[in-house]
């Protein structure tokens, strides 16, 4: 997606100060170029990692993170735009225009945010422990 310079350095002031560790499910052409691009800005990047079901989580501070979106047409959505983004085509639009319709026309997404210690404690364990055996 497309990223202001201001963008940029905000992200990668963030990630110099904290430690980012990015989990993707997905391993496809798409997935490397936006892995080396975040890599690029301080992340530490792996993709090919059976995580995230069925939600995105992330772990903030004391916080869990936990992105959903709903609608079966949006999910569809979502999902067409993520196999043309992996194929390197899109379908009846560019990529980014393709984006901006999904993003920027409504679409519904709920985040929850978790402070549960234990849920936290639990969320890490259970990512360090995936992180393992990955390496």
């Amino acid at each position: 997606m497309p990223v202001s310079k201001e963008d940029v350095t905000i992200i990668r002031n963030f990630m110099s100060e904290k430690t980012v560790q990015i989990m993707c499910r997905g391993n496809s052409p798409m997935d490397k170029m936006v892995a080396q691009f975040l890599s690029s800005l301080g992340a530490h990047v792996t993709t090919g990692v059976e995580c995230a079901r069925p939600t995105s989580v992330i772990v903030y501070g004391d916080c869990v993170i936990s992105l959903y979106t709903f609608g079966e047409q949006e999910r569809s959505k979502l999902s067409e735009y993520y196999d043309n983004t992996k194929k390197m085509k899109a379908s009846h639009a560019s990529i980014f225009e393709s984006f901006n319709s999904l993003f920027f026309k409504g679409m519904k997404i709920k985040l929850i945010i978790n402070r549960d210690k234990d849920v936290v404690n639990d969320v890490i364990e259970q990512t360090l422990g995936i992180l393992s055996k990955t390496f």
